[in-house]
């Protein structure tokens, strides 16, 4: 059977997404899903029998999870279905969700997002790094957009091409690929019946570095191709940065029916973002894989409540 819609997730081995291959598993239309998996080849022996039984296909792409930009890239390059999901090990498919994105790309829309739901409720430091990751796509409105989330959005496959020799790089922050996308004509559209759940970080050694290096890793990358002269105007700006985002920030936690105490970690968690941004304005990321990638690869470790 020819796959509809391609499911692509980076991984270093099965156990990192099981849950998600279950979630997807419960999804009416899986019988024409391809799942994309993007690790070491050993994968391919880890995948269960009924696993394959059950897709339209099950594609292992050998590449390093740790470089999870070009882990991403190869999957996204190697789906075979007219749309793909740039996937994540700890993002959940909710029941529903494939019938929704299906039903917005038969409408012709280039780039669908989701409806992000917290994954782990329960503390108020996971609301308030989803608020910060995902804010604009909590409860959102239908309709379309001028963004999608970086994540677990779904693009039209057909549309990589011209970013084929690049889109390692453009994966590092698919976000900055959505936006240049749009500016170049693409159409962006928000789903929220196409809902899914997303694991977060509650580990209090790990979340702050992750909100510093993201950022900074974010800041190069949207900068990379600036002047020296916009670059130092934003770097003097950045104190700016989290003043500008808590409004909105608190507007979505609010909308989202998160709780009150989420706000103090994330005031808290905007400003190492600020920070972060300003260094990266400033003097760029460092050389390397980003350290954002640990947590991304096995959120799991680092959501212990």
């Amino acid at each position: 059977m020819t796959a509809v819609l391609s499911y692509v997730i980076p991984c270093g081995g099965w156990r990192h997404v099981e849950r998600v291959v279950d979630c997807l598993l419960a999804q009416d239309e899986v019988e024409g899903m391809e799942l994309v998996l993007a690790g070491p080849a050993a994968v391919e022996r880890e995948v269960p029998d009924h696993v394959r039984e059950r897709f339209a296909a099950v594609t292992i792409v050998d590449a390093d999870p740790s470089e999870m930009h070009e882990a991403r890239a190869r999957g996204m390059l190697a789906a075979s279905a007219p749309v793909a999901v740039i996937g994540e090990t700890h993002c959940y498919p909710q029941p529903g969700w494939a019938r929704a994105i299906l039903a917005a790309a038969g409408d012709g829309w280039d780039g669908i997002g989701p409806q992000v739901v917290n994954a782990n409720p329960a503390t108020g430091l996971s609301w308030a790094n989803l608020t910060i990751d995902y804010g604009p796509f909590l409860r959102p409105a239908r309709g379309e957009s001028e963004l999608l989330p970086g994540q677990n959005a779904v693009v039209r496959t057909a549309l990589l091409e011209p970013y084929r020799d690049e889109l390692a790089q453009w994966m590092r922050m698919p976000y900055l690929l959505f936006c240049r996308m749009h500016a170049e004509g693409a159409r962006l559209f928000i789903e929220p019946d196409a809902r899914t759940a997303h694991l977060n970080v509650t580990d209090r050694r790990e979340w702050l570095r992750e909100r510093f290096s993201g950022a900074r890793a974010f800041a190069s990358d949207r900068s990379s191709s600036w002047s020296r002269r916009r670059r130092a105007l934003y770097t003097l700006g950045s104190p700016a940065i989290p003043v500008l985002r808590s409004r909105r920030a608190l507007r979505d936690l609010r909308r989202a029916g998160g709780p009150l105490r989420a706000v103090p970690p994330l005031l808290t968690g905007l400003l190492a973002s600020g920070l972060g941004e300003a260094v990266g304005y400033a003097v760029g990321a460092k050389d390397g894989v980003p350290s954002i990638f640990v947590t991304e690869l096995d959120r799991e470790a680092f959501a212990p409540r």
